[in-house]
């Protein structure tokens, strides 16, 4: 795309659908959309934005589920000159409240399928979608140009919301200025010709996704769109890569990981890996590699537009003398990385934010501007070290700020909210590391007389407030909780506590459903386990779950579906009587 710059980012962007109006942009469920029915979709949408009275530099809600019409969306709301805010539709009510209330939305975009939930909540004005009408026309190249909305550089493009250690969700917002600078950056650090496929699977309501949705404008490229049911299934997602023909790829290192335990098709080589939101371990690197034409680590907090960092895999990274986790590199092309006080990142340049949304004094502890020139930097709070080739790596953190799964998580919003239960008088949390992914463990002290509750039953308490990435994997009741000598809280005393609680399930096991619980056993990690205890209210995730499925189907030489296997709660009994039903009987 030429004229790509700071000043034009949006405009450009606009200017590429109308000028290539029969080029593939999005295909979807076995659709292809091109940029000039993309276009009509935003007509439409800003036709029905401005009637509804949107005001520049306003916060428009987006709750959708995935599809062309949130692309169409995100544009829509940018040339009318307002702030993209995506909610995920699978948020608790109560923390999409919060978000509105805190972003002042007004007018909220969503479907059909959300509308009545969409109306519990304060927004004043519901625009459902698909909206439709013959020909609502395509503007002109020009009048893209001489709109008067058009953002500035500094005029704000979105808002997302992430865990604050505050017990509430925080907005950061960033500019029009720095998605542009940010794809400036990545048209520098990679060549990205015409016509590569880009996978959507990241969901909305997190930045990574907007580098899978506006790279295909950006480079002339084709997105291709994973739909609700792909995105969460492996099997599904990796048939949608080599249906489609996917080039680049981004995803976590626990979905990397679900994906190649999976068998590998003959022939699916894509253009590039990219690795993001987790660390990358050095034997995944390993696997990877291979897979692909090149295999990239990114970096970068939200406050900094999507990434800030960048390594490129190597075989050198793979060495046995080589660290076991990977590198997150160098600074990006226009950015700056350096080690200040405590060895903490302090990130630089254009891709730095405009701040935290209603915190000015958070924003001032976080955001600095430190040179003559303007340049504004960002205290990550990550640790790191440098190598003497000057490569960064990620030691931890300065802070109870957490990754799991990819997921942006402060253990204190958790604690907080648990800490406000009836029957709990104290609460804290902290995150174990294992191979198939992290897992929150939360500790909890009983009040006096008050019955212990289970996971099950704190998490349906939680789930008011919290999204599924949040929820404790598992529960430990203990005494009190361990301090340190200055009396502050111990969290490397929760992990070894952790480490010595024995859960028995107490039930006879029979030869076959005995070797269903040890596998269960390995996945979780978990010394017992009940024939009716749910995997997941045991610390199962989505992608454990494939991790089970495919374990149990080379155990037993199986072909027991994924769909299958969780069509109910997966417990030890149900999985034990699907293999009695392929005619497993016993040991094999």
């Amino acid at each position: 795309m030429d004229g790509l710059g700071p000043f034009a980012f949006t405009t450009t962007l606009l200017l590429e659908l109308c000028n290539n109006p029969a080029h593939p942009l999005i295909t979807f469920r076995g659709q292809t959309f091109t940029s000039g029915q993309l276009l009509h979709k935003l007509n439409l949408l800003v036709m029905a934005l401005r009637k509804s009275g949107t005001r520049r530099g306003e916060c428009i809600g987006v709750c959708m589920l995935r599809g062309p019409e949130l692309l169409a969306a995100m544009l829509a709301i940018w040339h009318c000159g307002a702030v993209y805010v995506p909610f995920d539709p699978a948020l608790p009510r109560e923390r999409q409240r919060h978000m509105g209330q805190a972003a002042n939305v007004r007018i909220l975009l969503t479907q059909p399928e959300l509308e009545q939930q969409m109306d519990e909540l304060p927004f004043s004005q519901i625009v459902v979608l698909p909206l439709t009408r013959e020909n609502p026309g395509h503007p002109a190249p020009q009048d893209i140009l001489d709109t008067a909305c058009r953002p500035q550089t500094d005029s704000p493009a979105y808002l997302m919301f992430t865990s604050g250690s505050s017990g509430l969700p925080k907005g950061v917002l960033l500019s029009h200025g720095n998605l542009a600078a940010f794809f400036a950056s990545i048209s520098q650090l990679w060549t990205l010709p015409a016509g590569l496929r880009y996978l959507a699977c990241a969901n909305s309501a997190f930045d990574i996704s907007l580098f899978e949705y506006l790279a295909p404008l950006v480079f002339a490229g084709t997105l291709v769109l994973a739909d609700d049911s792909e995105f969460r299934d492996g099997e599904l997602l990796l048939q949608l890569m080599v249906r489609e023909q996917t080039d680049v790829i981004q995803a976590t290192p626990s979905l990397w990981q679900l994906l190649c335990n999976l068998p590998w098709p003959a022939g699916l080589q894509p253009h590039l890996f990219i690795s993001i939101g987790e660390a990358l371990a050095k034997n995944l690197a390993q696997q990877l590699l291979p897979r692909c034409r090149q295999l990239w680590n990114l970096y970068g907090p939200t406050e900094c537009t999507i990434w800030a960092t960048a390594h490129q895999v190597s075989a050198r990274d793979l060495a046995a003398e080589a660290p076991t986790i990977v590198s997150i590199g160098t600074a990006l092309p226009g950015y700056s990385a350096q080690l200040i006080e405590n060895n903490e990142l302090l990130l630089g340049g254009l891709g730095v934010g405009l701040g935290y949304l209603g915190s000015a004094e958070q924003s001032a502890c976080k955001f600095l501007t430190a040179d003559d020139n303007g340049t504004r930097y960002y205290k990550s709070g990550d640790l790191c070290r440098l190598d003497p080739a000057g490569r960064l790596h990620f030691l931890g953190r300065s802070d109870n700020q957490v990754k799991v799964n990819g997921y942006r998580i402060e253990l204190e919003e958790i604690e907080d909210l648990l800490q406000r239960h009836d029957s709990l008088l104290q609460a804290a949390c902290a995150v174990k590391s294992l191979p198939q992914g992290a897992q929150i463990l939360a500790f909890i002290v009983c009040k006096s007389g008050s019955p212990n509750k289970n996971a099950h039953s704190l998490n349906n308490w939680l789930s008011r407030s919290l999204p599924p990435w949040m929820l404790p994997h598992s529960y430990l009741v203990v005494d009190v909780l361990p301090l340190t000598p200055s009396g502050k809280l111990d969290r490397t005393a929760l992990l070894a506590i952790a480490g010595q609680e024995a859960v028995g399930s107490g039930e006879q096991l029979d030869d076959l459903a005995g070797q269903v619980a040890q596998i269960f056993c390995e996945v979780l990690d978990l010394p017992g386990i009940g024939l009716n205890e749910s995997f997941f209210d045991l610390g199962g995730s989505s992608m454990l779950s494939a991790t089970l499925v495919l374990t149990l189907n080379q155990r037993f030489s199986t072909n027991i579906s994924l769909r299958k296997a969780l069509a109910t709660p997966p417990t030890v009994k149900s999985l034990t009587a699907l293999l009695e039903a392929s005619g497993i009987t016993g040991a094999t």
